[in-house]
Parts: C-alpha cells; structure tokens; sequence
C-alpha cells in the first residue's frame, strides 16, 4: 500500500508538471515516472524527502487513557496529547526507516523475520501512508472537505490548526 502511494505521488507529481529536486539523483526517473521501471525505496527518499522534508514531519498518535480517542472530532487537535510518531525521521541522515527494513525482511523471509512483525512497525508504517495522504490532498485537507475517518488515529502536527470549517472538520495552514 505504501510503495502505491509513494509512486502515486511521485507520478502524479510529476505528470502535473512539478520538477523534484532531486530528479538527476534518481537513475531512468522519466523511465519510472512513465511506467517503464519501478521506484525503489531509495528513489523515494532522494525525491521526496528533497521536495518535502519528510524526516521533520511527525503525526500525534491519538491515544486516550490506553484507548483511541472514541471521537477525536470533539477535540482541538493541538490539544490533544499522545505519541508523536515521525516514521521518516530516519531519512534526514539518510539512512532508511526500521519499519521499511522490517517489511522488507518479512517480504523476503517471513519465517526467520517473523520477531520483526510488531505493532510498532505496522503504526510507523500507517503513520507513513497518513502523511503522503495528507501531502497528496492537501488542499483538501486544509480546506477541511476530507473524510472523518482520516483523523481516527492520527493528526498531523506538521500543519497548524486554524479552527473548523463546521463541527464535523478541521481547517490547516
């Protein structure tokens, strides 16, 4: 699901015409842009952390006395404290995400890396998948027209909350 997202993104991106920095750094990207080739995770991170500084961006886990906020709608999100999560954090040295090592071990050999299957791996990578979300809708997102399930689990801490359009959504800068 992540590697569809990235490359969604990345393609996207550029088919509307936005030039990533970092473009010349990644070998065949018109190739892979168009289909021919597939991205790899390094490719990724050259691109997106160049253009996005996605090693900065960090969401609130929304946790509520050992409980997820049952609707987290009646809060503010600045408010609201929980474990902030930064799965790319890993990426401002480049180095690659422990989460990614993980699933890629467990692609590869899934009985001898079983001991890798952890929750925190899978939360580092849903936390990963909400942020390239929110990055590829963003104006949605700060318009407050997404769905309320977005915020379920996680709130950006990357944008600041501005208030509500209506008592059902948020508004972002």
């Amino acid at each position: 699901m992540l590697i569809l997202r990235f490359t969604l993104f990345i393609r996207e991106g550029s088919q509307a015409g936005h030039t990533f920095k970092q473009e010349s750094q990644v070998d065949d990207f018109k190739k892979k842009v168009t289909f021919g080739a597939d991205f790899n995770f390094r490719d990724y991170r050259t691109l997106l952390e160049a253009d996005f500084d996605l090693s900065k961006r960090e969401v609130n886990l929304n946790p509520y006395e050992d409980a997820l906020y049952a609707n987290p709608m009646y809060y503010i999100p600045d408010e609201i404290s929980g474990y902030l999560i930064g799965p790319f954090k890993e990426w401002a040295s480049g180095s690659s995400s422990p989460w990614w090592k993980a699933f890629t071990d467990l692609k590869h050999d899934r009985m001898s890396s079983f001991s890798e299957a952890k929750l925190r791996n899978v939360v580092h990578s849903l936390a990963a998948v909400f942020i390239i979300l929110t990055l590829r809708n963003e104006t949605a997102f700060k318009q407050g027209s997404v769905s309320l399930e977005l915020y379920d689990l996680f709130f950006p801490k990357y944008w600041t909350f501005q208030g509500r359009v209506s008592l059902a959504n948020f508004m972002w800068s």
